[in-house]
């Protein structure tokens, strides 16, 4: 013993000695769980992702042949909330299905095609230093040449452009040095590479639509149908399964949508108000930026429809939603922001922190709290592996398989403590 009657142990153990010098047990129980816990679940990443090339690879082929079909019923199970709204108004089921399919094939298309727009405005404006889109598509002029001019311009250039020329290089899309760079317009094999990437995913977006379509005007009868598929003999035990699916996954759609719908709602607000400013008490002669009024007030107002659309879609992932969205969001405004110290470009990722903040410590542990009963932790260890596993549309399933998961695991639990 020393002078504070504590046993001469390590210090490792000593943290699991009680006041009285008596060993907690319960914490050494718990430690070694928590451990163990994510040994395993490094252990599971590592297996995965070492078997996936060969032994997993045509359960990962199978997946992309029938993700259509997934994708499709999910969004059919959102839209059906809406079309019972609307046949509750007198509107036949049929008309209404095909309405609100419509409506969500519009927004989609439009969400793109607005960000593509805006996306490619910002990034003309910024490498052919200050033309538009507009310019060229008036004149018939190459832009191209007016990018090597930019680029290779005797006039101080931004430290942005720089790492873009340094970028470029890298990916061999400029080459040569410092007075005499080249956009390389030759793209080789890559163009035929793209074109069919595209079209892989058109046709797959392609049948989703027509998912959507057929199953929307008897969705209601979909899960009457699944039901059925069971043997008698366990056509109760499948029966309580499907429900608990879809009751979990309705639960979690609900808070999803609910925050998604604030944090869309914040960031358009946040990014009008910044645009008023930038072009009225804080604007200064010579300045400018994609949230400046003066420039181009049709695609300001479009820009900020397309950042709280963007901000509104990603963050239907828990967490990383925003950061996902808001990067190429503070990166478009940054390409042509000439603000006294970008202020603008500093207002917009503050407003990004802001909206994250919220959505970490209020939203998220009260909305989807109260929807799934899932702990925080819980919710990003999910995002953790199922992200480590399958990237980014494991993210997108993490919450809600966890939350399903869940639901089956408090029946059965409840079920084998009744028998």
């Amino acid at each position: 013993m020393n002078k504070n009657n504590k046993p001469n142990i390590p210090w490792i153990e000593r943290l699991f000695f009680t006041k009285d010098n008596e060993v907690d047990y319960r914490a050494i129980n718990l430690t070694v769980r928590f451990v163990g816990l994510f040994a395993s679940i490094a252990l599971l990443i590592y297996i995965f992702q070492t078997i996936s090339d060969g032994v997993l690879s045509p359960v990962f082929q199978i997946f992309s042949v029938l993700s259509p079909f997934i994708f499709g019923i999910v969004f059919a199970s959102l839209f059906t909330p809406i079309v019972s709204k609307l046949v509750d108004l007198g509107w036949t089921r049929r008309l209404a299905s095909l309405v609100v399919t419509i409506g969500g094939v519009v927004f989609l298309s439009a969400l793109f095609v607005g960000f593509f727009y805006v996306t490619v405005s910002s990034f003309v404006n910024f490498f052919t230093g200050g033309y538009n889109i507009s310019h060229f598509l008036d004149t018939g002029e190459s832009f191209i040449d007016y990018i090597n001019a930019n680029i290779n311009s005797s006039l101080p250039r931004s430290a942005l452009l720089d790492i873009f020329i340094q970028l470029g290089q890298l990916f061999n899309v400029i080459t040569g040095n410092e007075g005499n760079y080249i956009v390389v317009t030759d793209t080789g094999g890559q163009l035929p590479s793209l074109l069919g990437s595209v079209g892989s995913y058109g046709w797959q977006t392609v049948i989703t639509v027509m998912v959507v379509a057929f199953m929307l005007p008897n969705f209601t009868k979909f899960r009457r149908q699944v039901k059925k598929i069971a043997p008698i003999k366990y056509k109760e035990s499948w029966s309580n399964f499907v429900d608990i699916v879809a009751k979990s996954f309705a639960e979690y759609m609900r808070g999803a949508l609910f925050i998604a719908l604030i944090v869309g709602s914040t960031v358009a607000i946040g990014t009008t108000i910044i645009s008023i400013l930038s072009s009225t008490f804080l604007y200064e002669a010579g300045t400018s930026s994609i949230l400046n009024f003066q420039a181009n007030g049709s695609l300001v107002l479009l820009t900020i429809l397309v950042f709280g659309l963007i901000l509104m879609t990603t963050n239907l992932i828990p967490y990383a939603g925003p950061f996902i969205g808001g990067i190429p969001v503070v990166l478009i405004v940054a390409l042509n922001d000439t603000t006294p110290s970008y202020w603008v470009t500093w207002s917009v990722l503050l407003l990004i922190l802001f909206v994250q903040t919220l959505e970490s410590l209020f939203l998220q542990p009260i909305v989807m709290g109260n929807q799934t009963k899932l702990h925080p932790v819980t919710i990003l260890l999910g995002l953790a592996v199922f992200g480590a596993l399958f990237g980014l549309i494991g993210f997108l399933i993490s919450t809600p398989l966890i939350s399903i998961g869940r639901g089956l695991l408090r029946y059965y639990n409840r079920k084998s403590v009744m028998q």
